[in-house]
């Protein structure tokens, strides 16, 4: 049961990374990617959330 939660941790975690990278590579955009990167997190974050609620009710294997 730990297995999938720390795939969804691990995977997570490197998109995360790969967010702050691209925010290095791409400093200069007219909007605010601050705002754009948070919003992703919160989806991520969100969408870990739910699926570790799954995994511990049973709902997924």
């Amino acid at each position: 049961m730990q297995q999938p939660i720390d795939i969804l941790i691990m995977l997570t975690k490197e998109y995360l990374r790969l967010l702050e990278k691209r925010k290095e590579v791409q400093p200069n955009l007219s909007y605010s990617y601050e705002r754009v990167s948070k919003a992703r997190i919160q989806r991520a974050a969100l969408m870990l959330r739910e699926t570790m609620l799954d995994v511990e009710n049973g709902r997924l294997k």
